[in-house]
């Protein structure tokens, strides 16, 4: 018995060492400094007025014939369509980019104004047969991408002799620390009071680039962060200025001496294989407990066990896949009572469609706990023995018991509760 105890203690010693060490690396040390190169990558040239017909072949509906409606860009886009788009060569097609489309509406007349601005991520997917396909993916989705396409695409239905304003693109890099380590941060900050590190942003340039154009225009440019470690996260600011110069405004009435400007962030995700939570469990396993009445009949009592879990989140497919999309195993340890009496070992399914429409995300886990009981060996329940009988019948074993429920990702909580509440 003192040996079990020895070792329990030796083992929570150990894990609570390695959790503080990689707590007090991420929260104490000093903030990421992200490393840009001088020259940024030039966006390629503007390309001339682009064809209706190629523009058509983007939009889900023509807005010409529709009377001016406001279409969205396909789900799915040829690739050749996206490349005509913006002039062929300077878009290159790669599974390991993410293209990140800005699709602006604008009304041209003398007060130019935007009826929409939409932002789009798609992947390339290699489909049967070996073609290939741009597939619409939504902005959180973008997992283990270093190199963002960014496509402008503006139009407007008017007249020919019309232009459209003038647009630059800037990108500011930020590093994001990981979102296992923030969870831990977040709640060694809750805790404490501490704060933790805050990256700083490096702001590349990606223009100006005039483009005059039916009334359909784009505008093409790479920008490459295999330098900056994932997870990062790119904002991009649309800057638009009518043929004038100086004047501030906004997208309501661009006139020709007014501009507006329009801010989109997208996250890179790097792979994790680990993370932490709490798993809830709304009905557990079985305990029988055995006893003695003041008459020595040994007698039999049941509990049932649903604590909540802390568990450690294993993702051995994280190049595939990330926590938040596939499965992935775990273990874990109750929170209540003894933390070696029911260990848990299982695997959990995120259930990504419900997201929005509750304010944490979860996924629902099923598996084993070992729950550690102690029972009569050759006694029955009834009989009737003096208490040293009793005792030295008893037996202790591990039952493999059902275990079930849903899981709360631990940094969804934290950022729920304020920090005076652990105070």
């Amino acid at each position: 018995m003192e040996l079990r105890l020895s070792i329990r203690l030796a083992i929570s010693i150990l894990v609570s060492l390695v959790v503080c060490n990689v707590i007090f690396a991420q929260i104490t040390s000093d903030p990421v400094t992200v490393v840009v190169a001088a020259t940024p990558v030039p966006p390629a040239a503007p390309s001339p007025l682009v064809p209706a017909a190629t523009m058509l072949n983007l939009l889900v509906s023509n807005p010409v014939t529709g009377a001016n409606t406001d279409p969205e860009l396909r789900p799915q886009l040829a690739p050749a369509d996206l490349t005509n788009a913006v002039g062929g060569a300077g878009l290159p097609i790669n599974k390991n980019h993410v293209y990140i489309v800005h699709l602006l509406h604008w009304k041209v007349d003398a007060n130019t104004s935007i009826v929409s601005s939409r932002w789009y991520t798609y992947k390339y997917v290699t489909q049967k047969g070996g073609a290939g396909t741009l597939a619409r993916i939504g902005p959180d989705d973008i997992y283990r991408k270093e190199v963002a396409e960014l496509i402008s695409l503006q139009y407007a239905v008017t007249l020919p002799a019309n232009t459209l304003p003038s647009l630059t693109y800037t990108v500011a890099i930020s590093k994001r620390i990981p979102a296992n380590i923030t969870a831990l941060g977040a709640l060694f900050s809750a805790i404490t009071g501490a704060s933790g590190a805050k990256a700083q942003t490096a702001v590349v340039p990606i223009g100006p680039a005039a483009v005059p154009v039916l009334l359909a225009q784009s505008l093409a440019a790479q920008i490459d962060s295999t330098n900056t470690p994932a997870p990062f996260a790119w904002a991009f600011t649309m800057n638009a200025l009518g043929a004038g110069a100086g004047a501030g405004g906004d997208c309501t009435h661009l006139t020709t001496t007014a501009k507006c400007s329009v801010t989109q962030t997208f996250t890179s995700l790097d792979a994790e294989y680990w993370n932490i939570g709490i798993n809830i469990s709304p009905h557990g396993p079985r305990e029988n407990k055995y006893a003695q009445s003041s008459t020595g009949t040994i007698t039999q009592t049941h509990t049932f066990h649903s604590p909540l879990y802390a568990v450690v989140d294993i993702n051995l497919f994280a190049r595939v896949w990330s926590m938040s999309k596939g499965p992935y195993f775990q273990t874990g340890l109750p929170l209540s009572g003894s933390a070696f009496h029911l260990p848990y070992v299982g695997i959990a399914q995120p259930i990504p469609v419900l997201q929005k429409l509750f304010p944490i995300p979860f996924s629902v886990y099923g598996g084993v706990g070992f729950m550690e009981q102690t029972f009569p060996r050759t006694l029955s329940i009834g009989q009737t023995v003096s208490t040293s009988a009793f005792t030295s019948d008893l037996t202790t074993d591990r039952a493999v018991k059902a275990v079930w429920g849903i899981e709360v990702p631990l940094g969804s909580i934290v950022s729920k509760i304020k920090g005076p509440t652990f105070k």
